[in-house]
């Protein structure tokens, strides 16, 4: 299960698709404008340079795709999503295409342009869908066969926790239990499950491959357990979620998934939706761009200033 190689994988394939839509939109364009035309009827007369967009064109559909935090968290995508994601990053892609050619053509005829923005948008959402959709199906074929899955650690071994893991097993495809980590007395698992107590965890999470963790305490332990549960689990590169409590329902002060029925706040996937972080992401870069070209000229003359005050040490009294 290499994130790396799929997240490749929907890019060529991403790729691809907007080079064939461009190709079947200039096809489709050619042909229309170049059919005999008849008395009254109205023309669109594109001047737009093809060929040069052949190569901007999927560099633009990678970037909207991008900034819509469809590459991240690929293993844990629904059918929905995808859809949805495709469907939006379609939209906003050919509508700014088409206001990319409306300043580059000489309208005459608005009801052909604005039938020429529908074509590009349906070939734009069919052709990615359809790569993405085949991509999609080899993930869920895979985690089906269980050649792929996702080691996950229940943190607790009460009447809670056997509740969160008989819903792993029903609902969640994509998950395997491995097994429980102890934490009280009170026993409410198999036995022959519990793999060991919280002072073990390093040597589990290493031995067992773990991926996730969900801290599923009873309904009596106080929070600074929780709390200290939490703070162990920040040293390993793995997902902490535990189940929340009104509180944190209310709040919405963290990421709530859900594993099947029962609700789970994610301690480290941030609160934002994936557009949200890939957006904020890309503005603090360019910001961060735009700052240093604004500061460089300053930062240059504190350099010389800097170098022409100070000569240095002297070597005669190093020596």
């Amino acid at each position: 299960m290499n994130k790396s190689r799929l997240i490749q994988k929907y890019i060529i394939l991403d790729i691809f698709a907007s080079l064939l839509v461009w190709v079947a939109f200039v096809i489709f364009r050619k042909t229309v404008n170049d059919i005999s035309l008849f008395e009254g009827s109205h023309v669109f007369i594109p001047n737009y340079d093809y060929f040069t967009s052949l190569i901007l064109f999927p560099v633009c559909c990678v970037f909207v795709h991008s900034l819509s935090g469809f590459y991240l968290h690929l293993l844990k995508k629904s059918r929905v999503n995808l859809i949805f994601n495709t469907f939006s990053s379609s939209a906003i892609i050919s509508l700014s295409v088409f206001f990319g050619l409306k300043l580059g053509d000489a309208i005459i005829s608005y009801e052909y342009f604005y039938f020429s923005l529908f074509v590009l948008f349906l070939f734009l959402f069919c052709f990615t869908l359809f790569f993405r959709n085949i991509i999609y199906s080899q993930i869920i074929q895979n985690f089906r066969s269980k050649k792929w899955t996702i080691n996950t650690l229940i943190i607790g071994n009460g009447n809670n926790a056997k509740k969160i893991s008989e819903d792993i097993e029903i609902h969640a495809q994509r998950n395997t239990l491995v097994g429980f980590v102890s934490t009280n007395k009170k026993v409410g698992v198999p036995p022959e499950l519990i793999l060991g107590n919280i002072t073990q965890i390093a040597y589990i999470i290493e031995k067992f491959e773990i991926h996730e963790t969900i801290v599923v305490l009873d309904d009596e332990a106080d929070e600074k357990q929780l709390f200290d549960i939490i703070n162990l689990l920040y040293k390993y590169n793995v997902e902490i979620q535990f189940t929340p409590r009104l509180y944190e329902i209310l709040t919405g002060s963290a990421k709530i998934s859900s594993m099947g029925i029962i609700p789970l706040v994610s301690i480290t996937n941030p609160s934002m939706s994936d557009w949200e972080v890939c957006v904020k992401r890309f503005s603090d870069i360019v910001i961060s761009l735009i700052s240093l070209l604004l500061l460089s000229p300053f930062l240059f003359y504190f350099v010389i200033k800097i170098k022409r005050d100070s000569k240095g040490p002297d070597r005669k009294s190093v020596v």
